[in-house]
């Protein structure tokens, strides 16, 4: 059994959005997305989640570096978005990863950040400067991880909750030095596809588009309270992108 145990209480709007959530899932399940929408879909996230993070490339610019046309920009921020496509891409319908392993998620962080951290796959070996905050310490992560995956795996909550707080378990505890948020809405997504949501959903460009909610529900000093207000973000963001494919 996980010994993770989630710090949330499911509050109304919580409630309201998982079932407007579900409700526009149901008829998105029936989309069947073709290599090109795919394509098009991971550009578009590749861009969203590298803009979550400052990066500050347009979507024409990534979409050509993408493609591979000339882009006037540093090797650093092409290699980001080089990078960022590929770890989309890793969302393959017939051979997607394990969404509850371990060394999946650091294959995935490697994609991420090759070229970029000296740590690329890697767990952080040091403290961060959100310790205080309730980070865990160094030698905790792994197991952390572990159990955290465990309980997504086996708990019986509904697996759009399950998503929302492993998405904000991530981006709360830092287990990578850089690219936790890279990782969180990578990861969320393919957890989702494992319950009945495309591959292709534009969670990272709605979440672009609210990211000063996304990153002021994480600021929430109890963890309690922050753990909620996150969910509540993301799920609002997800009910948006699925009533994009409902569209």
């Amino acid at each position: 059994m996980s010994q993770f145990k989630p710090q949330l209480a499911i509050t109304d709007k919580i409630f309201r959005l998982k079932s407007q959530v579900v409700k526009h899932e149901k008829r998105a399940l029936g989309f069947h997305a073709t290599t090109e929408l795919l394509h098009n879909a991971h550009v578009r996230s590749a861009y969203a989640t590298l803009a979550i993070e400052n990066n500050g490339l347009s979507l024409e610019e990534v979409t050509d570096i993408i493609e591979g046309r000339y882009v006037s920009c540093t090797q650093n921020e092409m290699r980001e978005v080089k990078n960022a496509y590929e770890a989309y891409s890793l969302l393959d319908i017939y051979h997607p990863p394990n969404p509850y392993s371990t060394t999946a998620i650091l294959h995935a962080h490697s994609t991420f950040m090759t070229g970029i951290a000296k740590d690329a796959g890697r767990f952080r070996t040091t403290e961060t400067a959100a310790q205080g905050r309730g980070t865990i310490a160094p030698n905790l992560i792994p197991r952390h991880v572990e159990n955290l995956l465990e309980w997504v795996n086996t708990s019986d909550e509904h697996p759009l909750i399950k998503s929302c707080v492993f998405h904000h378990e991530i981006m709360y505890a830092k287990p990578f030095r850089a690219g936790n948020g890279l990782i969180a809405r990578l990861w969320q997504i393919l957890l989702l596809s494992f319950w009945s949501m495309p591959m292709g959903l534009p969670l990272a460009a709605y979440l672009l588009e609210c990211r000063e909610n996304y990153y002021n529900a994480l600021a929430i000093q109890n963890k309690t309270e922050s753990t909620a207000a996150f969910v509540a973000v993301l799920l609002q963001a997800i009910k948006d992108a699925v009533v994009e494919y409902d569209k």
